[in-house]
């Protein structure tokens, strides 16, 4: 061996040639409506460089307030202006405003994403075909198809 390291100090028998285990993926959220929160929201810029909000949703329970085996599960959205049903209506029903109200104060999307922060939200999960760019191999992924307050009369994601 090359060098003047002193290789004797190191614990050969530690070594464990064995493959190492991969961690299998968790099931897909089922398609359907669940309770969640958003845990975390920031402002981003899109890959087309529009600016958006990136919501981190944790499901709680289904919409009834049952446990399901996805509780704890982390799902992402986006709050894309310009578009409606992208933006103001589900940020007026979740914050409880009104959109002449948020046109009105014409708050920061930094701001905003400080006020989703923790909401309490109804979610409708659904699953999509991505295809991997690099690989070409296609696989179902979950998203949130969409997302609302859990009182809001404005959306069909009301209980």
């Amino acid at each position: 061996m090359k060098g003047n390291r002193n290789m004797t100090e190191f614990n050969w028998d530690l070594i464990d040639e064995t493959e190492p285990q991969t961690k299998e993926k968790p099931p897909l959220v089922a398609q359907g409506f669940y309770k969640g929160i958003i845990i975390k929201a920031t402002e981003e810029t899109s890959k087309k460089g529009n600016p958006m909000i990136k919501a981190e949703v944790r499901i709680t329970s289904d919409v009834q307030g049952n446990p399901t085996e996805f509780d704890k599960r982390e799902l992402f959205t986006y709050f894309v202006p310009p578009y409606p049903g992208l933006f103001a209506k589900p940020i007026t029903a979740i914050l409880g405003i009104t959109l002449e109200q948020l046109k009105k104060d014409k708050p920061s999307l930094e701001d905003l994403a400080l006020d989703l922060t923790k909401a309490e939200v109804n979610v409708q999960v659904i699953h999509e075909d991505y295809e991997n760019p690099e690989t070409g191999v296609v696989t179902p992924k979950e998203k949130i198809k969409e997302i609302g307050a859990p009182a809001s009369k404005d959306t069909k994601l009301a209980i």
